[in-house]
């Protein structure tokens, strides 16, 4: 894996840490449809590091 690798998903992570801030806000406030948002944000970030992790194996 090379540092460029590394670095996304670094950013990846840390999108999915804002994400899941975000969703616990939102229920607290009971705004559902910004928590499916957050939900679809969520899973790109995660297929976004499943091909990277994919491309170096």
């Amino acid at each position: 894996m090379n540092t460029l690798d590394k670095a996304l998903i670094g950013v990846y992570l840390d999108s999915i840490e804002r994400v899941l801030n975000g969703m616990q806000l939102f229920a607290e406030r009971g705004y559902e449809d910004l928590i499916e948002a957050r939900t679809d944000k969520g899973k790109q970030c995660i297929e976004e590091i499943k091909g990277i992790l994919d491309k170096t194996n």
